[in-house]
């Protein structure tokens, strides 16, 4: 078995465009999910996915500079991205994260690749849920159903969001999803950058830990809590999937 993160990103952001490229502190928002994930103690290969469009190969750079690899696909087709870089890349078992979670914990990246190492017989998708969105955002998906996926439907909306027709699906794939320890279940705090309010936040975030870019979820739920006015910042964004 063969597990990889593989971090979807693109430049066409509809709600915030250009955002892989806005600055937190002194470096990309793209940098900080790449530096974030390759803390991974436990996963074997880290792969950016991004669209074969001249907008987001400005990204490039930026991805060859922290030495990681990456894949150029369609920009609709989110999930035939996802299967040719897995594909490519050799990954059967794929950790999905999402470029727009700069502060995704590798802790509980490796936390999550430790459980699912456990099962025997390995889910077609797995989340531990409840964290704060943006923090505990790791997927994992056989490649195996991501391909019965795409065999399986050609609509828009389940081409664009990776995992929708699994768990529109549940009779058809298998799907385990856990809770979170106690102390770290605030599924309510958002911690991703959708929209302006999330990035204006998050920066306020790193100022707060900074040079330090290694905070924990429990460091950040912890000074979100003793600081609730920040909360209040992004509260009125509004979650796609």
């Amino acid at each position: 078995m063969s597990i990889g993160i593989i971090i979807q990103a693109r430049m066409e952001s509809e709600r915030l465009p250009g955002k892989m490229y806005k600055k937190i502190l002194n470096k990309h928002l793209l940098e900080w999910v790449i530096l974030r994930t390759k803390k991974s103690k436990l996963a074997e290969k880290i792969i950016v996915a991004i669209p074969d469009t001249k907008e987001s190969s400005v990204l490039i750079p930026l991805i060859k500079k922290h030495k990681v690899d990456f894949y150029q696909g369609s920009l609709d087709n989110v999930l035939d991205r996802y299967i040719k870089a897995a594909e490519k890349f050799q990954i059967n078992s794929v950790i999905r994260i999402t470029g727009d979670c700069p502060l995704i914990d590798p802790e509980l990246i490796d936390s999550s690749i430790k459980r699912y190492k456990e099962f025997n017989n390995k889910p077609d998708y797995f989340y531990i849920e409840g964290c704060p969105r943006g923090l505990g955002d790791i997927e994992i998906l056989k490649l195996e159903a991501l391909k019965k996926s795409i065999n399986m439907t050609k609509k828009s909306h389940h081409l664009e969001h990776v995992v929708s027709f699994i768990l529109e699906n549940p009779k058809l794939f298998e799907i385990k999803i856990e809770k979170v320890l106690p102390e770290i279940f605030y599924p309510d705090l958002r911690v991703c950058v959708d929209e302006l309010a999330d990035l204006i936040l998050i920066k306020k975030i790193c100022n707060h830990f900074k040079p330090r870019e290694d905070m924990t979820v429990r460091e950040i739920i912890d000074y979100l809590n003793k600081n609730p006015k920040l909360i209040s910042i992004n509260k009125n964004v509004r979650q796609r999937i």
